[in-house]
């Protein structure tokens, strides 16, 4: 995927290095676009579990 799919969906691209290289173990050696790039991917996870408790919230509240 090379463009965002919707606000949530979003395309993380490289040029830098392989396509999964930010699913392995970090190390010291990493270079710092990939460090980035997983600090990136850690806020947009975060942001998805952010709002799943927020729906979660707002369905029980419709249906207490």
């Amino acid at each position: 995927i090379l463009s965002d799919l919707s606000k949530s969906l979003v395309a993380i691209t490289t040029i830098n290095g392989s396509h999964c290289l930010d699913l392995q173990p970090s190390r010291e050696t990493d270079p710092e676009w990939l460090i980035k790039q997983r600090k990136k991917e850690v806020k947009i996870i975060k942001g998805w579990i952010k709002q799943y408790y927020s729906d979660l919230a707002a369905f029980r509240r419709i249906h207490e």
